[in-house]
């Protein structure tokens, strides 16, 4: 028996240096920006200790990647609230498309990667559905309907914070942001391969109680903190409030939802397109034209 537990054991090894090795000669070309972060609240700093593991396979297979260290914000819930907002500033500094691996996962493979061309976002499900997705990896895209998916988010883990609603993350996007979104962008679920990457869930005693309290919250509340969201309007009449509402719609403290209106000659003016097209992709397709005299 102990013979059979310590060759399992070696082939296990074996197999995990044959991939490393293979893969760094036949080396997969990944053109998205794999992002993660890690953001310890116990002593023994299990989250770097993974990260530096991810990174080190990232390096060997030569994928492009930015796994940063973040200041605990709080504990387990409340740092898994600052994923939203991270990939928001990620997708919008690395111009996308970028895919999230939480930093705690087993890659095994970089053909796990997942791709959301032609399409918003990218999600790993255990079926074709949002209903068994899972936050473990994520792919966005460079487009307004991704952005549409990282406001909400953002906003909804924002606001549940700001009046106390015990959530989480994963629980915000896949009952409060998808099924409220999902006719409206463009959606790729991707079966999960557990030969090619494993999610592995949190064991800490706040982990345990964070996810217990989320998955018990009232659906109703939950789906009301969007809901109830705050609208802001703001108008663009000129070209100097153009740059400065781009520069808003990216340090937005999102505790509203922000709809846009140019004026009719801004937005038409052949001089402003660029910034013009990368504010509608930015505020999630929230950007209206208005008449001059409106």
């Amino acid at each position: 028996m102990l013979t059979q537990l310590i060759n399992k054991k070696h082939r296990r090894i074996l197999r995990y240096y044959f991939e490393l090795i293979y893969f760094s000669i036949f080396r997969v070309k990944v053109e998205p920006m794999v992002v993660s972060f890690y953001a310890d609240f116990m002593p023994d700093k299990p989250y770097e200790k993974a990260a530096h593991k991810l990174i080190k396979k990232l390096k060997f297979w030569g994928i492009k990647h930015q796994v940063v260290k973040l200041s605990d914000n709080g504990g387990y819930r409340l740092n898994t609230l600052t994923k939203p907002r991270f990939l928001f500033e990620m997708l919008t500094k690395t111009g996308g498309p970028i895919v999230w691996i939480d930093c705690d996962s087993d890659l095994r493979n970089p053909k796990a990667l997942i791709d959301c061309q032609n399409y918003d976002i990218a999600i790993i499900s255990k079926s074709d559905g949002w209903d068994k997705m899972l936050v473990g990896m994520i792919s966005f895209n460079y487009t307004s309907g991704a952005y549409k998916v990282l406001r909400e988010w953002v906003l909804h883990c924002n606001l549940a914070s700001k009046i106390a609603i015990r959530e989480l993350d994963h629980e915000a996007l896949m009952y409060g942001v998808i099924p409220t979104l999902q006719s409206n962008i463009k959606i790729k679920y991707v079966n999960l391969n557990e030969k090619l990457i494993q999610f592995k869930a949190s064991q800490s005693s706040q982990s345990i109680v964070a996810q217990s309290e989320s998955q018990k919250l009232n659906m109703d509340l939950r789906k009301s903190i969007l809901q109830n969201a705050k609208e802001e309007i703001v108008i663009v009449e000129n070209l100097f409030q153009l740059e400065n509402v781009v520069k808003h719609v990216q340090k937005s403290d999102f505790l509203k939802r922000s709809i846009f209106k140019i004026k009719k000659e801004i937005m038409n003016n052949s001089a402003n397109k660029t910034i013009v097209e990368q504010l509608y992709i930015h505020s999630g397709g929230s950007l209206f034209e208005i008449e001059n005299n409106e």
